[in-house]
């Protein structure tokens, strides 16, 4: 069936479908849209599931770690400065590994306030243990949730996941987007929260471990659970390809890489954005792709790194943050991580730019500009669209 819907309406139609049987939120711009729609699920009887109306975004990431535990499947939404007041729980539930499914509308953080986006909410959860998933249009989003359930539920994996939608423009805007049969998608799901909590069987969880007891080894087990998502999230997303016939990427979406000599990587819908400039520079004459990252954590250092070996010598990155102490911006820092130290042919030149830092807006002609100048060895601008 084809609907009319925003990016948040998309979200919601994801968790009906998804079956989701605990919501916990509280209101906050540009996330609201989200769990009102859920909460008209619920009242109309489209959605069986209990919504907790909490006081704050602390209170309701604490109740669904509580739901999971018992075995429920989850969700919450939230936006910026929601999130960090959710902070402890954050890190709560990936320590506890429980596999609560968040929509993060990306919202930038203040001061100064503002509602408008950008992608500095997201990339500060990077150390959580959490996987974090960026959505680029409204098929997308409601694609992306529906395997996140099916990621975060595996009992190999059991980590909580995030869904990372931009604020206003994916979130508030509408296009035509496919919502699968409730029967296909009630086969394409096939696992369950574990149950931590059984009345018959009490146990204590996450008392005080002392340094020589398991405290590392309980984290070491919750970092080998985020890289086995690497291949979960691979194989999820091949079999939904084979499932409902549409493929957003597994841990990268390439574009037009196959004799590329240098490519735009982005994330969001900054990476659409950046095949419209692709097609432009192709018709130019200039051999451009785009790399899309889907999931930035667990970060796709492989996947980057066969895009080097494979001929590509030049990676031109568009960061919606700003990684502060550093050169220019979280994803910047992360992809040079990844390609500083691997056994290709040559080291690839890696630049990195900030751009659309609290909604600005970022233009293809931009892009393309900057690719220029990259491609002829010429300074780069790092920040785009800065008045100075």
């Amino acid at each position: 069936m084809k609907k009319i819907l925003s990016g948040n309406r998309a979200a919601a139609e994801a968790v009906r479908l998804s079956k989701v049987e605990v919501v916990a939120a509280y209101p906050i711009t540009p996330q609201s849209e989200i769990v009102e729609t859920i909460f008209g699920f619920i009242a109309d009887g489209s959605l069986k599931a209990d919504f907790i109306r909490v006081e704050g975004e602390h209170t309701a990431l604490a109740a669904l770690i509580g739901a999971a535990m018992a075995g429920s499947r989850t969700f919450t939404a939230t936006s910026s400065q929601g999130l960090l007041y959710m902070d402890e729980m954050v890190h709560w539930a990936a320590g506890q590994r429980v596999p609560i499914v968040m929509v993060l509308v990306n919202r930038a953080i203040g001061p100064p306030w503002s509602i408008w986006s950008d992608h500095q909410d997201a990339v500060s959860m990077a150390l959580t243990g959490w996987n974090i998933m960026f959505a680029s249009n409204q098929q997308d989003v409601l694609d992306t949730v529906i395997q996140a359930y099916e990621i975060s539920e595996d009992s190999s994996i059991h980590i909580p996941c995030m869904v990372c939608v931009d604020g206003f423009n994916l979130s508030h805007k509408s296009t035509r987007v496919e919502v699968p049969e409730q029967a296909k998608v009630d086969e394409f799901l096939t696992n369950r929260p574990n149950v931590y909590l059984d009345v018959d069987n009490p146990a204590t969880f996450n008392s005080v471990i002392l340094p020589e007891r398991s405290f590392m080894e309980y984290k070491f087990k919750v970092s080998e659970a985020v890289q086995r998502s690497k291949a979960k999230i691979a194989e999820v997303a091949k079999r939904f390809k084979e499932h409902f016939g549409r493929f957003h990427g597994d841990l990268i979406n390439t574009y037009r890489c196959e004799d590329a000599e240098a490519v735009f990587v982005s994330a969001g819908m900054l990476s659409d954005q950046a095949e419209l400039a692709v097609d432009k520079m192709r018709e130019d004459g200039k051999n451009i792709g785009s790399v899309k990252i889907r999931a930035y954590r667990p970060f796709p250092t492989e996947e980057f790194r066969e895009l080097a070996n494979s001929g590509i010598d030049k990676f031109l990155v568009f960061d919606k943050n700003i990684n502060f102490g550093m050169e220019g911006g979280a994803m910047f820092t992360d992809l040079k991580a990844a390609l500083y130290n691997f056994d290709g042919s040559s080291r690839p030149s890696v630049q990195g730019v900030i751009a659309g830092i609290g909604g600005r807006n970022v233009s293809i002609e931009q892009q393309y500009t900057t690719m220029d100048r990259f491609l002829e060895g010429k300074t780069v601008e790092k920040w785009i669209g800065l008045h100075r």
